[in-house]
């Protein structure tokens, strides 16, 4: 079973979270909707004075866009977002 920390205990239970030198720090950026081109699933980046911040994550390397999108629009921290704008 995964300790506080999220490493194994040493019983035969996978480790839930790479070890932090395997990760990289994102940033994350929040869009206002009138700016973002649904069609082509982007944003100009002459709109950066319009965007907030919502922090860093850390993420592994190979991870994929789509699925950090995925993983941050089925998340608590989408809520978080939501309630703040």
């Amino acid at each position: 079973m995964p300790s506080r920390n999220g490493m194994s205990d040493g019983g035969d239970s996978a480790d839930l979270r790479p070890p932090s030198d395997n990760l990289v720090d994102l940033h994350i950026s929040v869009v206002p909707m009138e700016h973002w081109v649904e069609r082509l699933n982007y944003a100009s980046h002459k709109i950066i004075g319009d965007t907030f911040s919502a922090g860093f994550i850390r993420v592994l390397p190979e991870t994929s866009v789509v699925k950090l999108r995925y993983d941050i629009l089925h998340s608590k921290f989408t809520l978080l977002i939501e309630k703040s704008l």
